[in-house]
């Protein structure tokens, strides 16, 4: 049979009335490292489902009645600190945590984000737009001195995954520098390098026997001695007034006149 033991505030509270972190040897809610974010029981690499355990543990031991079910009564903030862990740095939320390992509460009649509300209540409103960012780098803390709201884009490019590396990547994968000069921003906003998309597109033409375009030649007007500048394809004009003008063929860069 499954065990239950109901709580009261009063009985977790600090000095004045505080309310405080329950501890861990007086009531039965087992405690985990969250930032380890793995299974207490022995043996089990998994990752924390809840109050420690990952999903199949968890759900063995509510069935056995090894695990009592642990009901505090109380208002949002008294229930918030009922389910967290101080640490020296963060605090470690103890309750229910999603896939990426950040916690889930219920307050005000809906679930949050355990990170969210905490940030909201201590602190300030989130801003329209803006997502916390955890400067700890662990999911499961809530401690509002460790999130600060930022841009989506912002807490992307903080983060580990590869879109971040890229962003922060100063050479591309064959060792040429983003430079200027050698960067083309496409226009989803992602870099590409200039060099390597030449080389691509080189060895495309000579894979499938495309010859480059002639470029229209450069020559000195006969006349003033300036030097010509292209007006339309295989012709050029002279860059002054003496209006000679020239044609080019496409197999050859000497010029005739019209």
């Amino acid at each position: 049979m499954q065990r239950i033991m109901v709580v009261s505030m009063q009985e977790i509270s600090g000095p004045g009335g505080a309310p405080t972190p329950p501890d861990p040897a007086q009531h039965p809610q087992e405690v985990s490292n969250m930032a380890d974010v793995t299974c207490l029981h022995d043996g089990c690499a998994r990752r924390v489902y809840a109050r420690g355990r990952c999903k199949h543990h968890y759900d063995r031991d509510r069935r056995s009645g090894a695990m009592p079910v642990l009901l505090v009564h109380g208002n949002d903030e008294e229930r918030f600190w009922a389910k967290v862990q101080k640490t020296e740095t963060c605090w470690l939320w103890t309750a229910s945590l999603n896939r990426s390992g950040y916690g889930k509460f219920h307050a005000s009649g809906r679930f949050a984000f355990a990170h969210r509300w905490s940030y909201e209540h201590f602190i300030r409103q989130i801003p329209d737009g803006l997502v916390i960012d955890h400067l700890c780098r662990v999911p499961a803390c809530v401690n509002p001195d460790h999130l600060e709201p930022v841009t989506h884009q912002e807490n992307i490019l903080r983060g580990t995954a590869p879109s971040a590396k890229l962003a922060m990547a100063t050479h591309c994968i064959h060792g040429h520098e983003f430079t200027p000069e050698n960067t083309y921003i496409r226009p989803n906003g992602n870099r590409s390098c200039r060099t390597c998309l030449r080389s691509r597109s080189m060895q495309w033409n000579r894979e499938r026997g495309v010859r480059p375009a002639n470029p229209i030649p450069t020559k000195v007007c006969p006349t003033c001695g300036a030097i010509f500048k292209p007006i339309a394809r295989h012709v050029v004009c002279c860059s002054r007034s003496c209006g000679q003008k020239m044609r080019f063929t496409t197999n050859t860069d000497a010029p005739h006149g019209d």
